[in-house]
């Protein structure tokens, strides 16, 4: 599977798992001013590099670790606490591991680590996961 497919295929998954949320490939959609919205959800997937390709050259090109970083950002209420955004976050975050946990067909898909925002851009919640396909 092409890198392309893998990444269209997360957006549908996440979709799938978060229906309620817009999922893109595009960071440019997380622009604060189009999503005033409060409770608006938004995950923008995208490609991060491949660390690490086959060391054999009979396999093929796609056999390789590609990895990803899942934006998730959601505006809360103005009146939000700190606890109530970070909430949020982790629910982000429970979505995200839910995706992980889903499995792709023949595919590994790792959840590696994530960053929340400590909140720190009030009244955003927001959450970076970094994930890996290994197809090694």
């Amino acid at each position: 599977m092409s890198a392309k497919e893998r990444l269209n295929l997360v957006v549908s998954r996440l979709a799938e798992i978060d229906p309620a949320a817009r999922v893109t490939r595009s960071v440019r959609e997380l622009d604060h001013d189009k999503h005033t919205e409060n409770g608006s959800r938004i995950y923008a997937v995208v490609s991060a590099g491949f660390p690490k390709f086959a060391a054999n050259i009979p396999r093929p090109a796609e056999d390789a670790q590609h990895e990803i970083i899942i934006l998730a950002q959601q505006k809360c209420l103005d009146t939000a606490t700190g606890e109530q955004i970070e909430d949020v976050e982790l629910e982000m975050l429970d979505k995200v591991k839910a995706l992980a946990q889903d499995g792709f067909d023949d595919m590994c898909l790792l959840l590696k680590s994530a960053k929340g925002s400590v909140q720190q851009d009030h009244p955003y919640a927001m959450q970076a996961c970094f994930l890996m396909f290994d197809d090694l």
